[in-house]
C-alpha cells in the first residue's frame, strides 16, 4: 500500500496563512509516525502567475485532501482551482479523501459546486458532489459533535481543536 499524501489547501493572508501554518506544524510533527507525507505551498500564488509544477504534483498524488474552509477560501480563484482539481479526481476515481476544517463559521450546506459545473470546469454524468456539505468535514467538534469554527483567536482552545484533528485524520488513514 502507498504512503497516504496529505495536501493542505489554504487561502493564503492573515489570519489564515497563520492558522493553516499551526496545522501544518503539528501534521508534520506526527506525520512520520503516522505513516503519511504531508504538502503545504508556503508560496503566494497570486492571480496570473503560473500554478507551480510542485503544486500540480502534489495535487495529482494526494490521497487525502484537505481544505481550510473560510469565506475567503471559497472565493479564492487559487483556492478553487485546488479543490475544484481534487473533486475531480475524486468523482473520478474516490481518490483524494475530501476532508474540510470549518476555519471560519459559514453554511457550508450553502456552498455549492453549480457555477463549476456550469462553466465546465466540473463536469461528467456521474457527479457525485453537489454542495460541500457532502463532504467529510473533519471538524473541529463541540462536546455534542455540532460543527463549529477553529478559535484561533483562544490558543488554548485553539490547540485542543488542532489535536482533535489529528485524531480524526489518523481515524480517516486508517479507514483508508
Amino acid at each position: 500500500m502507498a504512503t497516504p499524501f496529505v495536501f493542505l489547501s489554504y487561502k493564503h493572508g492573515d489570519p489564515w496563512t497563520r492558522i493553516a501554518k499551526r496545522f501544518h506544524t503539528r501534521l508534520r510533527a506526527v506525520s512520520k509516525g503516522m505513516g503519511f507525507q504531508l504538502f503545504m505551498d508556503d508560496k503566494v500564488i497570486k492571480g496570473g502567475d503560473l500554478w507551480s509544477d510542485e503544486v500540480e504534483h502534489s495535487l495529482e498524488k494526494s490521497t487525502h485532501f484537505i481544505a481550510m474552509l473560510c469565506d475567503e477560501y471559497w472565493e479564492s480563484e487559487q483556492c478553487q482551482r485546488e479543490l475544484l482539481h481534487a473533486v475531480k479526481r475524486y468523482e473520478a476515481s474516490k481518490v483524494p479523501r475530501l476532508l474540510f476544517v470549518l476555519v471560519e463559521m459559514m453554511r457550508p450546506e450553502y456552498l455549492t459546486f453549480d457555477e463549476a459545473r456550469q462553466s465546465g470546469t466540473l463536469s461528467g454524468k456521474n457527479k457525485k458532489l453537489e454542495k460541500v456539505s457532502d463532504v467529510h468535514f473533519l471538524g473541529p467538534f463541540d462536546d455534542k459533535l455540532r460543527l463549529e469554527r477553529l478559535e484561533w483567536n483562544d490558543a488554548s482552545r485553539l490547540s485542543d481543536q488542532l489535536a482533535q484533528l489529528v485524531d480524526r485524520i489518523e481515524i480517516t488513514l486508517k479507514a483508508g
